[in-house]
This record gives C-alpha cells, structure tokens and sequence, in this order.
C-alpha cells in the first residue's frame, strides 16, 4: 500500500497523474469504463451499480446473472399472482 501511495505521489509531483486513469482510493490503474464502489470499497470493471439485494456490485462478469435473476424475480411475482388470483377464483365460486 505504501508503495502504490509513493508511485501516486511521484506522479502527482511530475504532473503525469490522470485520475481518470488512477483510484486514489485504492491506489490502482483503473480498468476502462470502472468506478469505485463506495459500498464495496473496490474499482468494478464496467461498473453499472451496486445492487442491495444481491450485495454485491453489477459490472463486467456479473450482468448476465444479475439480468437472470431479475428476470427469475418477475416470473416469481407472475406465478404468485396467477395463483392468488386462482385460489380467489375457486373459493369464490365454490
């Protein structure tokens, strides 16, 4: 950690230093496209948000599960509809 603050600093005194390139948080040469999360307190590679429900931040290697389990979540709440609406319908005739 010492080390990558003294590179940070080097560069800072030589007027080479892009934040866009460097997380001074973290201290590392950040990847295209990434951010840091606050919540993780990690630099997420194609950083799209942090998710609470999951817990974790959805970014490069993660949307296709995250697009998954959203699309399983709707289906979810689309079963349970049909079936509440269903069990009404039956007692009500009944």
């Amino acid at each position: 950690a010492d080390k990558r603050r003294q590179v940070i600093l080097d560069l800072i005194q030589k007027g080479q230093f892009n934040q866009r390139k460097y997380c001074l948080t973290c201290g590392v040469k950040k990847p295209l496209r990434s951010k840091h999360c606050r919540v993780c307190d990690i630099c997420v590679a194609r950083f799209d948000h942090h998710c609470p429900w999951t817990g974790n931040c959805v970014g490069l290697n993660n949307h296709r599960s995250f697009y998954i389990y959203v699309a399983a979540l709707v289906m979810g709440l689309c079963l349970h509809i049909i079936l509440a609406i269903s069990c009404k319908l039956l007692f009500f005739f009944d």
